[in-house]
C-alpha cells in the first residue's frame, strides 16, 4: 500500500493513479517492461483494424493451430482502447494481479476478477467471486454465461466489447 502525496489517500502499490484526486504517480521503467512482457507472453495486442492471426491464451492448444474467433476491445479510463484476440480453446483472465492476461490497475478490481473462456460452443464469461462484480449488458454475471458478438461487459467502469472478426 502507498499514500497519495496530494490527498493522502491509501492506494495499492500497483496503482498508477490516485482515484481520490486523480494524481498520477511517477512511473518506473521496469513497470512497463513487466506489462509488455506479460502481453508478449500471454496474448498479442492488436490494433483496432488488425486481424488477429497469432495468440497464445492461458489454455491454448499445445502444438496445434489456434483459431482466432473474436476480438475483445477494451475501453480503459481516459478513452484508451486496446484489442485482444479471443481464440478457440483459450481462456483469458482479467483482474488487478499481473498474473492475469488482461491487467486492470484499479483498486476496485479484484486480483482475479473475471475469466473469459472460448470453446467450440462459444465464448463464455464467469465472475470469479469478485467483490464489485462483472456486468454483461448491464446485468450482473451470477454464473457462467455465454457472450454473443456485440455484447458489452463492464468491470468496475471498464467497458469490454466482443466483436466478430471481419
Amino acid at each position: 500500500m502507498k499514500s497519495c502525496p496530494r490527498c493522502k489517500a491509501i492506494t495499492f502499490d500497483d496503482m498508477d493513479i490516485c482515484y481520490g484526486c486523480m494524481y498520477r504517480f511517477p512511473s518506473f521503467p521496469h513497470d512497463d517492461e513487466i506489462f509488455r512482457s506479460m502481453e508478449d507472453l500471454l496474448i498479442r495486442e492488436q490494433d483496432d483494424n488488425a486481424q488477429p492471426n497469432e495468440t497464445i491464451g492461458s489454455s491454448a492448444k499445445a502444438g496445434g493451430e489456434v483459431r482466432s474467433v473474436a476480438r475483445l476491445e477494451v475501453c480503459e479510463f481516459g478513452g484508451r482502447r486496446k484489442s485482444y484476440a479471443v481464440c478457440e480453446g483459450s481462456s483469458l483472465s482479467i483482474g488487478r494481479s499481473i498474473d492475469n492476461e488482461i491487467v486492470l490497475r484499479d483498486a476496485r478490481v479484484s486480483r482475479m476478477h473475471t475469466r473469459i473462456d472460448c470453446d467450440v460452443k462459444g465464448i463464455w464469461i464467469e465472475d470469479l467471486g469478485s467483490l464489485n462484480g462483472t456486468y454483461l449488458n448491464a446485468c450482473p454475471v451470477k454464473e457462467r454465461a455465454m457472450i454473443a458478438f456485440g455484447d458489452e461487459f463492464t468491470i468496475c467502469g471498464v467497458k469490454f466489447t466482443v466483436h466478430r472478426l471481419q
